[in-house]
């Protein structure tokens, strides 16, 4: 499920030019993600329910707000692509054309 948000060419057929919202939901979720872990671990720390390190509270927690950043500059993109040169349909046709999974 997680792989469909990379299939471009689905999400085009199914969302047309609004398919970076599926790419913007990603970068929220990574970003509540980061919050979080920041805040119940460093709330834990000072709370003395564990030792951890300050790279151990900060780290993930910053790689994940990163993510998040980078997820919300390639939907932007998107979006003006889709919107201003079509880009979603071309995409949309080239799923239409892909041939069916053989079982």
């Amino acid at each position: 499920m997680a792989w469909a948000l990379f299939d471009r060419d689905r999400l085009a057929h199914a969302l047309g030019p609004w398919r970076a919202l599926a790419t913007i939901g990603a970068g929220a979720l990574a970003f509540v993600l980061g919050w979080l872990w920041i805040i119940v671990l460093d709330t834990a720390r000072t709370l003395r329910f564990t030792s951890a390190s300050e790279a151990l509270v900060y780290g993930p927690g910053l790689a994940l707000f990163l993510a998040s950043l980078l997820l919300w500059v390639w939907s932007i993109w998107q979006l003006f692509r889709d919107h201003v040169h079509g880009d979603h349909r071309l995409a949309a046709q080239r799923y239409r054309n892909r041939s069916a999974p053989r079982r």
